[in-house]
């Protein structure tokens, strides 16, 4: 079963953790911008550097799962159909 576009697998979980630790730096960025002080010893130039790295290493684990089809995606493959050959949670929507 899909859930907003992604499997049940681990890494999925891993990567809306990823998500939502993004979103926290997002606001306490805009926080310490607008407020100009630091929250836990660090300013808005280190919650600006978090965000972009927590996005990039949660689109990057979104993109590169084998198990729901977005993988195959990028190989060339649009069908986006798993052939059971890696797929390890066998409970995605996209399972012939």
């Amino acid at each position: 079963m899909m859930h907003g576009g992604m499997c049940k697998c681990p890494h999925h979980k891993f990567a809306m953790l990823l998500g939502l630790l993004g979103f926290v730096a997002a606001v306490l960025f805009f926080y310490t911008a607008w407020a100009a002080t630091p929250v836990f010893g660090f300013d808005y130039d280190y919650y600006f550097q978090a965000v972009v790295v927590l996005s990039l290493m949660m689109f990057g684990m979104n993109k590169s799962c084998r198990c729901c089809g977005h993988g195959r995606m990028m190989q060339g493959d649009m069908g986006g159909k798993c052939d059971h050959t890696n797929c390890q949670c066998g409970n995605c929507g996209n399972c012939k």
